[in-house]
């Protein structure tokens, strides 16, 4: 339970992140603001919770509009004011990317499901990125106790940025490193994810090998933990 609490962290400061940006206003109280954000946090989660019920297509890009505006509708109705459209887009942002995007480049997710039923992935982060955890971590607090907010966020959009960037440019390198490796094979795979925070996972198959290891992100260096013939 505790795991699945930490790996959902994501998604939730995420979901702080963008709602600090497109809906809180400087002049809320602090009570005004955590409410807004608990509220947030249920409706980046939304599509999990959907999952954990059964519904396969709680992750597809269709669906976001549709939670959209019944959490649009929620707001107006909690908080007692018409609905608007601009707060069903922004609901559905926060989905879209608090959601889907972090899966995306986390575990994968089944965006065109159920016309596509293949994950669609580009893992760059764990479901347990202590980097990245902590560091919107340090964002949200921060939004609290500095009052030049727009600041705050644009520093935490470029560091986030540049983290995915690093990270992206260092898998890139890792398996154009393996292919240039293991050229003069028929590569029939190759896959590379994060095992955590500081290190890359591999596996790559041939038509005569199937080899897996593991590759520091902050280096170029490759370390091969098993390495099999097919026979």
């Amino acid at each position: 339970m505790l795991g699945i609490l930490f790996s959902s962290l994501p998604h939730i400061f995420i979901g702080a992140m963008i709602t600090s940006i497109i809906m809180d206003k400087n002049k809320d109280s602090s009570k005004k603001k955590i409410l807004m954000l608990v509220f947030c946090s249920v409706v980046v989660l939304s599509p999990d919770a959907l999952k954990i019920l059964g519904f396969s297509s709680s992750h597809a890009l269709w669906l976001c509009p549709i939670l959209g505006i019944f959490f649009s509708f929620l707001y107006a109705f909690l908080i007692k004011k018409e609905n608007s459209f601009m707060d069903w887009i922004k609901f559905s942002i926060i989905i879209i990317i608090g959601h889907l995007f972090i899966d995306y480049i986390g575990n994968g997710a089944r965006l065109l499901y159920p016309f596509v039923k293949e994950e669609f992935i580009f893992s760059i982060i764990s479901k347990l990125d202590f980097v990245f955890i902590v560091f919107l971590a340090i964002f949200l607090i921060t939004v609290f106790i500095y009052p030049k907010k727009k600041e705050s966020v644009l520093v935490c959009l470029i560091f986030i940025t540049m983290y995915f960037s690093f990270l992206t440019l260092s898998k890139i390198q890792l398996e154009y490193s393996l292919k240039e490796k293991y050229k003069s094979e028929d590569i029939a795979l190759l896959i590379s994810y994060p095992n955590d925070s500081l290190h890359w996972g591999y596996q790559l198959r041939t038509t005569n090998l199937i080899v897996t290891g593991e590759s520091p992100v902050f280096s170029k260096e490759i370390n091969v933990e098993t390495k099999r013939e097919i026979n």
